[in-house]
């Protein structure tokens, strides 16, 4: 083929393939993996523990030290050197170190300021110095408990004390019988709400309280009313009134169901006999307290009585002889849990330690001390002389308490002098029986108390 064909046939080749159509281009398709993503943590925040409060820094110092100084008389002597509240406050922020402790209670540690061996303040895991309060220094499961003053549940300072100081409070006013049921089967509607507001206000100030409710059955306020009544007759009221109190009030854990049985305590002056004795005999005590564990199993059920403190107490021996033949079976079944000794001690006649803690070992039983107060109206000498004998026996009746074996509760019979049953009821002014004085500061009793908690603490 000749040379000008070839090109020709070449050109009209090269037009026919610029006519056609352009040719898609197909991607070819990536895969990419999916990736599992894992989300990085934030880096923590380290927050380092706060920084003890220096002693010196802390806003109760000139507080708990002026009423410290306040319950001896304004001075007090520390390592030898007379001081008032201000120059003792200043030695402390100076030295502070040298007052300090330390000591675990219920397994927690604790930094104590102590002055003249007495624990006035403690700076635990918060890392804040705060005032010791009594139970601050108890095992678990031993009760340190009031009875509730009426009187003062408007103030605050009233609350403040019980919030720092007891883990058990005894509801007194209300619960006597002849109060709760005048008339056979009417009951007191004012009676019933007014222990109901207690029972309200103690959970609304101190919810954790262990509440004691006293007395059901009191020889002395049962009612009149009674003593008409034939022995079936009594035997079914005092069923019948053991289990609709207790029912009534479910939130109480703990109850004196007969208090004072027989009127053991002349010097009283008691001018009534004991209804349910004289009409049912001694059995009504087994009767109220099967009633009572029948109207609430879970309740603590304590017998009661006055002047029992003392081996060579007639009373004492009639509370052993109690405990150990007529209700010994309800002991061993559980449904009395124990003794109160009532403990209401003249300053002028006090019991030795060895003699309270004989006295409550040879029960047998757990043993409440439930309505502790020391009368020194009739100690002579000054108001500081008294009120350091007052504090040795307030001091003497916990360490009988903590030796024993049995002793299981110590409870105050109110705070605040002027508040007292002694000056209220009993007419005596110059009583001045609780560990607080008529302003609610605390004594040298307080103290004594606070210094024997501590010895005791492991």
């Amino acid at each position: 083929m000749k040379m000008k064909n070839i090109l020709t046939v070449l050109l009209i080749a090269c037009i026919l393939a610029s006519c056609l159509p352009a040719a898609k281009v197909v991607p070819t398709e990536m895969v990419i993996p999916t990736s599992t993503l894992i989300p990085v943590p934030p880096t923590p925040t380290i927050i380092p523990p706060p920084t003890p409060e220096d002693i010196a820094d802390a806003k109760d110092l000139s507080k708990w030290i002026d009423d410290y100084v306040h319950a001896y008389g304004g001075k007090v002597v520390v390592n030898g050197i007379e001081m008032d509240a201000s120059q003792l406050t200043d030695e402390i922020r100076k030295n502070g170190k040298s007052f300090m402790q330390t000591k675990k209670v219920n397994g927690i540690q604790y930094l104590f300021l102590l002055v003249n061996d007495i624990p006035l303040m403690k700076m635990g895991t918060e890392n804040k110095w705060q005032a010791v309060g009594l139970k601050d220094l108890i095992n678990d499961g031993f009760e340190i408990g009031v009875g509730l003053t009426s009187d003062l549940q408007s103030q605050t300072k009233y609350w403040n004390i019980l919030n720092s100081n007891f883990n058990q409070t005894t509801i007194e006013s209300g619960f006597h019988w002849k109060w709760l049921e005048p008339e056979n089967g009417k009951y007191d509607n004012y009676q019933l709400s007014l222990i109901s507001e207690q029972i309200e206000n103690l959970s609304a100030q101190n919810p954790s309280s262990v509440l004691r409710g006293h007395p059901i059955s009191f020889a002395a306020n049962n009612p009149e009313w009674l003593l008409k009544l034939s022995k079936d007759e009594a035997t079914q009221v005092l069923q019948h009134h053991v289990s609709a109190v207790i029912k009534k009030f479910p939130q109480i854990q703990e109850w004196v169901v007969v208090n004072e049985p027989y009127l053991s305590a002349p010097q009283f002056n008691y001018t009534r006999p004991d209804a349910l004795y004289q009409i049912i005999g001694a059995d009504y005590i087994s009767i109220a307290f099967k009633a009572a564990r029948e109207a609430n199993p879970q309740a603590k059920l304590i017998y009661n009585d006055t002047l029992n403190h003392s081996l060579s107490s007639g009373i004492n021996n009639m509370t052993t002889a109690l405990t150990k033949e007529n209700i010994a079976p309800l002991i061993q079944q559980g449904v009395i849990g124990g003794v109160g000794m009532q403990m209401h001690i003249d300053a002028s006649r006090p019991p030795s330690t060895d003699d309270i803690v004989n006295a409550m070992d040879s029960f047998g039983i757990s043993i409440y001390i439930t309505e502790l107060d020391v009368d020194i109206s009739g100690l002579n000498g000054s108001d500081k002389e008294k009120g350091a004998i007052q504090a040795d026996l307030y001091a003497n009746v916990l360490e009988a308490c903590l030796l024993a074996k049995q002793c299981v509760s110590f409870t105050f019979w109110n705070i605040g002098d002027k508040y007292s049953w002694l000056e209220l009821y009993m007419n005596k002014p110059n009583a001045n029986a609780t560990p607080f004085d008529d302003e609610l500061k605390p004594k040298s009793a307080y103290y004594a108390m606070l210094q024997v908690l501590y010895k005791h603490v492991p």
